[in-house]
């Protein structure tokens, strides 16, 4: 049995009211906090804009942490939701 070593490199930066960027190929994220706004950009194309993210009946307007890895970032709210943006090999994205 072959054992084969993966390396995952990431990190996790706490957000109050500071701005981030993320970048996976042409695909950009670009996280401000406070009040919360996504931006999912392609090249100088935006793909989508979020504003406020609603599970269920709570709504959620403010990002209390990123973690990013070479292919993904997990925007954490609050009360343990999570909401996963990665690239896909075709060239868009999954949310």
């Amino acid at each position: 049995m072959s054992k084969n070593l993966l390396k995952i490199c990431f990190g996790i930066i706490a957000l109050t009211g500071t701005a981030f960027a993320w970048t996976a190929g042409n695909l950009t994220v670009d996280v401000v906090n406070s009040p919360m706004d996504i931006k999912i950009s392609a090249g100088p194309k935006t793909l989508l804009e979020v504003t406020g993210i609603a599970f269920g009946a709570t709504n959620y307007t403010a990002v209390t942490s990123v973690n990013t890895m070479a292919d993904s970032m997990v925007l954490m709210l609050a009360a343990n939701q999570s909401l996963t943006i990665s690239s896909v090999p075709t060239g868009g994205i999954r949310v």
